[in-house]
């Protein structure tokens, strides 16, 4: 087989991955199941990424043709695997007799009309997990694209043809109903808000059992189910993405898509390290903006932000709709980009980390319950606000997904379930 060959370079990857992800993951975890086709993507004459899914694990790895061999990797292990799903997320069994639970429920990926409201099934909580009567979750992005199925490398860990979870939902607020015999954080009656990470946890639905070292930490006293719920996804990934970068007094950032939850988010725990923050978003929304802490206000519909004078020490873009090449000339030399969406900024976190001072972060999810804590802190204190966009029965959650798919709600669209 010729090395230069497209097979033999997918044969030579797979073998570098296979080697990357025993290396990465417990041995006990892999259950000898075989290594998934890498899908291979060229990103220029030389580099090519690649996407994998091996047992427990997902991925991607950045592939040099010239040295024939892998110079970047992210390996991360899902917490819906075959081994953590059970501990995390009930699964709906059609066959048992309903008894009157209501759920969000579909059986294949596609648009918002897949999903329908069922009755389930209350599920029983093992010996580490609690039972929580949800009562009010997100629709976000991220709930989305589980929906979806897209983008594909994402099925890696949500299942590949059919979704391995019946019901969608990220996060949720709620009172613990009861709790299993080995559980020792909670007890039944308390009030809890928490999220499981980008692929899911099911919690659309009325009732949720989860096991107690999950991302579940109490909710502040000073606010309800509906205002906890609009606190998680989006105030997630920003408190993950900040305690990263670690901002400073007096130093500069921007946050295009500011109005989102994600967004909005940024802007008001960058002001809490007392940054300086341009808000990119439409100028209807310029009052959202300056209440949330925002100095400066650019108008993307009438403006070219980036034409901005200023030079910023960070910029985010939260909602994957610009670009690491588009904004490089507003960044200080030693700025830092980071988006909350695209695979291509994988590339540019490996060129800029080999060529000159800028970077781009690729930032994965860590710390839920640390993140979620300093979050809840912030709530307490009245130095974080929850954006609420739209609220939606649990009847109407194909509406909410409908809307949530045009990419315009501004902050967070929350789903009832009482």
């Amino acid at each position: 087989m010729a090395r230069s060959s497209p097979t033999y370079q997918a044969f030579d990857a797979r073998k570098q991955e296979r080697r990357v992800v025993r290396d990465t993951v417990r041995e006990d975890d892999l259950d000898a199941v075989n290594v998934t086709d890498v899908m291979i993507r060229s990103t220029s004459d030389d580099l090519q990424i690649g996407f994998f899914a091996h047992g427990d694990a997902a991925g991607a790895i950045l592939y040099s043709k010239k040295r024939r061999r892998v110079i970047l990797n992210i390996v991360v292990v899902s917490s819906l695997s075959r081994t953590s799903s059970r501990r995390w997320a009930p699964r709906i069994d059609h066959n048992q007799t309903s008894d009157g639970v209501k759920a969000a429920v579909r059986s294949r990926y596609g648009p918002p009309a897949v999903l329908t409201v069922q009755e389930v099934t209350t599920p029983a909580p093992k010996d580490d997990e609690v039972l929580i009567r949800v009562h009010a979750a997100s629709v976000n992005r991220s709930d989305y694209h589980v929906l979806t199925g897209s983008p594909w490398p994402m099925r890696c860990f949500t299942g590949l043809i059919r979704p391995t979870l019946a019901s969608t939902g990220t996060d949720f607020a709620g009172r613990i109903e009861s709790t299993g015999p080995k559980v020792s954080k909670f007890k039944a009656g308390e009030n809890v808000m928490g999220f499981g990470g980008v692929f899911g946890i099911g919690s659309h639905a009325q009732y949720l059992a989860l096991s107690e070292r999950g991302g579940i930490v109490p909710m502040p006293a000073s606010i309800t189910y509906v205002q906890a719920a609009a606190c998680l996804e989006g105030a997630y990934y920003a408190a993950t993405a900040l305690t990263q970068v670690k901002p400073r007094a007096g130093q500069k950032a921007l946050v295009y898509g500011a109005t989102g939850a994600i967004g909005s988010a940024y802007v008001q725990l960058l002001k809490c390290s007392d940054v300086y923050v341009t808000a990119v978003c439409a100028d209807e929304h310029r009052h959202l903006m300056m209440s949330l802490g925002a100095d400066k206000v650019v108008d993307y519909r009438t403006q070219d932000f980036t034409r901005d004078t200023e030079r910023y020490d960070l910029i985010v873009d939260a909602v994957g709709k610009t670009s690491y090449v588009a904004c490089r000339k507003l960044m200080q030399n030693d700025g830092v980009y980071t988006s909350s969406g695209g695979f291509e900024n994988l590339f540019f976190a490996v060129a800029t980390w080999l060529v000159g001072r800028k970077r781009v972060l690729f930032i994965g999810p860590t710390d839920i319950v640390g993140n979620l804590m300093l979050i809840k802190d912030l709530v307490e204190q009245g130095r974080f606000k929850p954006v609420i966009d739209r609220q939606y029965p649990i009847e109407k959650i194909s509406e909410a997904f409908a809307y949530v798919g045009t990419g315009e709600k501004i902050g967070n669209v929350i789903v009832t379930m009482d």
